[in-house]
């Protein structure tokens, strides 16, 4: 049997493949069914702090998410990826205008905007590519959000199509769940009994 981390690779292969393949007019729909589901959530409205990130063209879009929570006066902070250390900071902004252009091509906050502290009333935006039905995230292999949640005391939940909702995915003791599920159906808890293997 192939080890965890080629069983992963394939299954990014797989999940890229469907997304590319997904019509923009679904990706749309699908996405704004999955912003309203979050923004209608309790987890949502119950907290101060937003740690979102800046989806691509390719991920579940985050930017009509980002408009929301400015117009609730929600605290907005997004990730910057330290490469070199493979550690991620979430620094506040308050206009996606701050934004530039940072590591593998993604639009992250510049280094000199205030890190986000005191974030035990954040709820904290996760991607993915595909995730299971205990929270576990196929992401792109880098760590930085298994390694952030590690010390993160906050609510966390996990964007993902239904399509890619699998009952179980490949993981290692450092992989992290996320707390909540949202996808075009609804909102989902997220057992916290994760099987070390």
């Amino acid at each position: 049997m192939a080890d965890i981390s080629q069983q992963k690779k394939l299954l990014r292969q797989r999940f890229l493949a469907q997304r590319r393949a997904l019509p923009a007019e679904e990706r749309q729909r699908r996405c704004s069914l999955i912003t309203e589901n979050l923004i209608g959530s309790d987890i949502y409205r119950q907290c101060g702090t937003l740690l979102l990130y800046i989806s691509t063209p390719l991920e579940i879009d985050t930017f009509s998410i980002l408009h929301k929570a400015q117009k609730d006066g929600k605290r907005i902070a997004c990730p910057r990826c330290i490469s070199a250390d493979g550690l991620m900071t979430f620094h506040v902004i308050d206009s996606p205008e701050q934004l530039q252009t940072g590591s593998y091509g993604i639009m992250e906050p510049p280094e000199s905007l205030p890190q986000a502290e005191n974030t035990a009333d954040a709820l904290c935006i996760l991607p993915a590519l595909a995730c299971d039905r205990i929270g576990l995230r196929l992401g792109y292999g880098k760590g930085y959000y298994d390694r952030f949640l590690a010390g993160f005391c906050g609510v966390s939940a996990v964007l993902c199509y239904g399509d890619a909702l699998l009952d179980s995915l490949p993981h290692d003791r450092y992989d992290r769940h996320a707390d909540w599920l949202v996808n075009e159906h609804g909102i989902f808890p997220c057992p916290v009994n994760v099987t070390e293997v």
